[in-house]
């Protein structure tokens, strides 16, 4: 018999970063959970740098929930309907309100 060799390109990752502020510092003691447009839960951002948050993934629609650790001060945000492309970077700016 013979081989016969396929590849198959999925598409690359892009980019999607959250930079995270309160009260005009970065803030880093949250949980940034990833949702695809169906409502399934994909994956967590993981912190960067101060106040940033990471990850890469296929292209799609995405939600972002920002979980604050003091749920005590902090209301949870919700960041709908992010489109982001193969290969491409989306930033987002998101400030969390006290209550």
């Amino acid at each position: 018999g013979s081989t016969v060799e396929k590849t198959v390109t999925i598409g690359a990752f892009g980019l999607l970063r959250v930079k995270l502020t309160a009260g005009g510092r970065p803030f880093n003691k949250a949980r940034l959970e990833v949702y695809d447009d169906y409502g399934d839960y994909v994956m967590d951002l993981t912190r960067v740098a101060g106040g940033t948050f990471e990850a890469r993934l296929l292209g799609g629609t995405y939600r972002i929930v920002v979980e604050p650790d003091d749920s005590d001060s902090y209301d949870v945000e919700f960041i709908d309907g992010i489109e982001l492309e193969d290969g491409k970077t989306v930033e987002l700016s998101v400030t969390l309100r006290e209550f």
